[in-house]
């Protein structure tokens, strides 16, 4: 009863050859359902709010809708506001490096409301818009979840480390945080959509705010120190191959410039 999720409590009694399966944990795996065993004990570590969130993103499970009110009521009550960020830690590894498609223990994350009362830098991403000549797909919190669960194939298909993952993988969630103070709506009649949207400078703006995220996660100074160059240098590879392309650098230059 103690533990998180039914499919969390099983045992195999050795001697008889028996699942022993007092909640049907069985039944929600073939389901592919994260249910609560008990929503007392489950509150009693508000951590299993991001554990939730982690085990559907990593697994590809739906949460049972019990589960996911109880996470919305547990943020609410401020049961969330002061888990160490050593605990974290372990819980955003898991959700943004190991998952294969991370967007969706993120988007969780958003709609339970604990990004917004915790992570604010990330939750205001849903109300900046883009140039939907440059960015069809939508808003800024769309862009950035497409970016991440790209990065995170990238990372699989490459066999990147831990360390090399965690900087891809959070260099992407946080690449465009600058966006947010540097958009910019204008008037163009000339475009069809009648305007045009543009973010300049929003690379060395996204530090702060990157700085501010990663300050609760407890990733390591190195680690940190590679994701703000991710996020502060990030327009740099495509504003290199434009400049190679037309023959603006030496072979020279373009080594020294990807070397940085």
């Amino acid at each position: 009863r103690r533990r998180d999720f039914t499919v969390n409590s099983m045992m195999w009694d050795f001697d008889q050859r028996e699942l022993l399966d007092p909640w049907d944990g069985f039944g929600d795996l073939k389901k592919r359902c994260l249910r609560m065993v008990d929503a007392v004990r489950f509150a009693e570590d508000p951590l299993r709010v991001y554990r939730a969130a982690q085990f559907a993103s990593r697994l590809g499970y739906h949460l049972d809708p019990e589960c996911r009110q109880l996470c919305i009521e547990l943020n609410q009550t401020a049961k969330l506001d002061n888990l160490p960020k050593e605990r974290l830690h372990e819980e955003w590894r898991k959700l943004v490096v190991v998952s294969e498609q991370p967007s969706l223990g993120l988007q969780m994350l958003k709609d339970w409301g604990v990004l917004a009362r915790h992570y604010p830098e990330l939750d205001v991403l849903s109300s900046i818009p883009q140039d939907p000549r440059w960015h069809p797909e939508g808003d800024v919190w769309i862009h950035t979840l497409l970016v991440v669960d790209a990065a995170a194939w990238v990372a699989r298909r490459d066999g990147l480390d831990s360390k090399a993952s965690s900087i891809a993988l959070f260099g992407a969630l946080c690449h465009d945080l600058g966006k947010a103070t540097t958009t910019i709506r204008e008037a163009d009649s000339e475009l069809p959509q009648g305007f045009r949207v543009s973010a300049h400078g929003h690379e060395a703006a996204g530090v702060e705010p990157a700085t501010c995220f990663l300050s609760k996660l407890c990733l390591g100074n190195q680690v940190d120190q590679a994701i703000l160059e991710c996020v502060s240098e990030h327009m740099r590879p495509g504003s290199l191959h434009k400049a190679w392309s037309r023959g603006e650098l030496s072979p020279g230059q373009l080594r020294s410039a990807f070397r940085r």
